[in-house]
């Protein structure tokens, strides 16, 4: 009867249970993950793609799109150590926001393109 208290007492500490539809059997009444201001661990200094892709509304709602990928140990090592991420999830996560967030400079460049003049001269 001890265990069953326990249990209960366990249970009525939950904030808000995951949904059964969709969820992992084994995570049905486990509370769900709580959303942070602060970028996720490991984006270090990716962190304003990821801030980026918030205020375009990317990670608004629910995470529940699922990928699978396969690629090489030497392409998955680089990106971790070039960006200093160390989850996969993470990784992807900035690697998509990047692909869907637009680039500033080439529009900046394709708005203002040969409006320099045939006088200026660029100095290197």
């Amino acid at each position: 009867m001890g265990k069953i208290l326990k249990r209960v007492a366990k249970t009525s500490r939950r904030k808000e249970p995951r949904k059964a539809m969709g969820a992992a059997p084994e995570l049905a009444g486990k509370p769900a993950r709580r959303s942070t201001s602060r970028p996720a661990k490991g984006v270090g200094r990716m962190s304003y793609i990821i801030d980026d892709a918030k205020r375009a509304g990317l990670l608004d709602g629910e995470r529940s799109a699922h990928v699978t990928a396969r690629t090489t140990p030497a392409l998955l090592r680089e990106a971790q150590r070039r960006t200093g991420i160390a989850s996969k999830t993470v990784l992807v996560e900035v690697a998509l926001a990047t692909l869907a967030l637009a680039d500033p400079v080439a529009k900046f460049m394709q708005q203002h393109r040969g409006e320099l003049g045939e006088d200026h001269e660029l100095e290197y």
